[in-house]
């Protein structure tokens, strides 16, 4: 079990989200069961599902900072993290 956390904002492009999303994510081992990915990250309708699963700190950090900058650059309203 991770620390999960919502990113709200107001989404203008999914398509561009997802391509972000998938460059953000690409060099991060998410794909294999047997392994524990360090982060679990969705796009849902109204922002971001964050779950850091407690590995590498870096990567997560790294990942976590970089959404938020995707959601500031993405909206012209508010940014709002919660954690779940």
């Amino acid at each position: 079990m991770g620390i999960e956390y919502k990113i709200k904002f107001n989404i203008q492009s999914r398509e561009k989200l997802e391509a972000l999303l998938e460059r953000i994510l690409q060099n991060i081992n998410i794909a294999e069961a047997e392994i524990m990915p360090e982060v679990f990250v969705k796009l849902e309708n109204d922002g971001f599902y964050f779950c850091d699963n407690c590995g590498n700190q870096n990567i997560s950090n790294r990942v976590f900072r970089q959404l938020i900058d995707v959601a500031l650059s993405e909206t012209s309203g508010n940014v709002i993290c919660e954690s779940l």
